[in-house]
């Protein structure tokens, strides 16, 4: 396992052809049919600059909040890692006011053909993962016991006989919103098509998807098989059933993908049938300021003027005390600890550049970085022009020696 098999994950470029599987948010028929090839689907400007403004506001009260409680950034998925639903009593963020801009017209008109007219508004939540986060995190399906490339579930499993085995019909969906322009660095999701995933299961009934060893080893594109570029507003359209996994996240700042969740009617009575009642995640104040369109498709979530969740309407301090949970899956990967020591003078020298505090400082932060972090730094700043020039500026104050090769920032 090299070296350069490892930085090939951080390359510019990602081994998803982001373009092919990209299209306007207005264009529905199209949209539907990459979605049912490939099990996911972008959606350019599906959120308009205001609504992205609002949201993006949101997440990062949020996660001011989440501090508070998790200064370590231990998280509730694996290390610096957030599900923004799962923060909350009622396991949704229905009760802030701005996630209620995720159910945009558009998106909700695809959802219409995928579904057939057959849906519901499960719930709103999305992840994020701070500017820190070393880690990859592993390939997975959120929904695990189903077995959409055969169509039949385990005779062992509870899900057996749930209507979640056929690929042609999803039981859940997720629409992840970029609220921030998202690029190689910042923790783009990776996903995986499901001719992707057929062909890693031959002619097995199902595999789990590898774990990050085994990823790095037979399928090291798929480490870079990241959903970049993306412009704040355009969205992710995913089954939930395909594969996907977070990456590390260089950038210094925090990188959030608000979430709409949307069930179809089988699923629902599925689980109203088999397991506990949806306790309600939606304050009938905020229910009562939907258009009846989308009103009804939140009917079952909506609470009754009395819940708790009434009394926290944009309450962004109510979490779960024990929001902190121990990692779920193994995040290590060989060579870890190397790139560890090469992130961390990186993600320094970034956060000052975000923030733009103690500038006078990155020269010395830069000159003292290991070979390394000199040539990942180097290999960013080639190929973003904005990092490029700011660095050359803060370096022109250090002088060069006469007759050294000029830095590979420089032109």
């Amino acid at each position: 396992m090299s070296w350069a098999c490892w930085m090939s994950a951080f390359r510019r470029k990602s081994s998803l052809d982001v373009e092919a599987v990209a299209v306007d948010a207005g264009s529905v028929s199209e949209a539907a049919g990459i979605f049912r090839e490939n099990g996911f689907v972008i959606l350019r400007g599906a959120l308009c600059e205001n609504d992205v403004k609002e949201v993006y506001e949101a997440c990062t009260r949020l996660h001011e909040n989440v501090r508070r409680i998790d200064p370590e950034g231990l998280g509730n998925r694996n290390p610096q890692r957030y599900s923004m639903g799962s923060l909350t009593p009622s396991r949704s963020c229905m009760h802030l006011s701005s996630f209620l801009h995720l159910l945009t017209p558009s998106v909700l008109a695809l959802m219409d053909r995928i579904f057939n007219g057959g849906f519901l508004v499960s719930g709103l939540g999305g992840d994020y993962c701070t500017g820190v986060t070393w880690e990859f995190q592993k390939l997975h399906s959120d929904m695990r016991p189903a077995r959409p490339l055969n169509g039949k579930g385990s005779s062992k499993s509870k899900m057996k006989n749930a209507p979640v085995h056929c690929k042609d019909f999803p039981p859940l969906v997720c629409v992840n919103y970029a609220v921030q322009d998202l690029t190689a660095y910042n923790g783009p999701m990776r996903i995986v098509s499901w001719k992707e995933m057929a062909a890693y299961c031959q002619d097995k009934p199902w595999i789990d998807a590898p774990g990050l060893g085994d990823e790095l080893e037979k399928r090291s594109d798929w480490l870079r098989s990241k959903i970049f570029p993306l412009q704040a507003g355009d969205c992710l359209v995913r089954d939930v059933r395909v594969w996907h996994g977070g990456c590390p996240n260089l950038s210094g700042e925090a990188r959030y993908l608000p979430a709409l969740e949307v069930i179809s009617h089988e699923y629902f009575t599925f689980l109203q049938t088999t397991g506990p009642k949806q306790e309600p995640a939606l304050p009938l104040k905020l229910y009562k300021t939907l258009p009846e369109a989308i009103a009804v498709l939140c009917n079952h979530a909506v609470s009754s003027g009395s819940s708790p969740v009434d009394a926290h309407v944009d309450d962004y301090q109510w979490l779960n005390a024990d929001l902190r949970k121990p990692a779920r899956d193994d995040y290590y990967l060989p060579l870890y600890e190397l790139m560890r020591e090469d992130h961390q003078p990186i993600i320094e020298v970034l956060q000052k550049l975000s923030g733009q505090r103690c500038l006078e400082s990155v020269p010395s932060l830069v000159a003292q970085m290991n070979g390394g972090a000199r040539d990942l730094l180097h290999t960013m700043a080639a190929r973003d022009a904005r990092l490029r020039e700011t660095l050359l500026e803060l370096m022109k104050p250090m002088e060069q020696p006469r007759g050294q090769p000029k830095r590979r920032w420089q032109k």
